[in-house]
């Protein structure tokens, strides 16, 4: 049985652990996305210790309390400005561990779960446009194209999947 759940502050660094090798392993398997963007030093350890702070910070936790994955979901997002105004979390940061089969599809199921009860009507993310395979995995999740974003040297697919 898996469980998300707020990351409490004793975790900080296990959590950014995750987001560590996983840049380790796109270096390892030719992926470029996040080992291609600086995102440890765009997302430094602080950012996670803030959005922990301010109760957006997410573990899912496996049998044994074992960490398979974090996420940051946000109530606002700029690189949506513009889109249609509906109630939506947005999803950030979205890593999992290494060999953790099903935690990045349990994550997001159970942070929809999540969004129902707080009022939300959608679920919003954004992925590099050029990793195909996870844009196609995303949509096999339910979350559509709906838009595009820049960010710096990121060029991304804004996606969203109606609650």
């Amino acid at each position: 049985m898996w469980e998300l759940r707020l990351a409490r502050q004793d975790a900080l660094e296990e959590i950014f652990a995750l987001y560590a090798a996983c840049v380790r392993w796109m270096n390892e398997v030719s992926i470029h996305q996040w080992n291609d963007t600086d995102y440890l030093s765009a997302y430094p350890p602080d950012d996670y210790a803030d959005m922990q702070r301010r109760g957006l910070l997410f573990v899912l936790e496996g049998e044994n309390g074992a960490l398979l994955g974090a996420v940051v979901l946000l109530p606002e997002d700029e690189r949506w400005n513009g889109r249609p105004s509906r109630r939506a979390w947005y999803v950030h940061n979205l890593v999992t561990a290494i060999g953790a089969s099903g935690a990045g599809k349990a994550i997001l199921r159970e942070a929809e779960k999540l969004a129902k009860p707080h009022g939300m009507e959608v679920m919003r993310l954004d992925c590099a446009d050029d990793n195909t395979r996870l844009n196609a995995w995303y949509e096999s999740q339910g979350y559509f194209p709906c838009g595009t974003c820049i960010d710096g040297p990121y060029n991304g697919i804004l996606r969203e999947k109606l609650l």
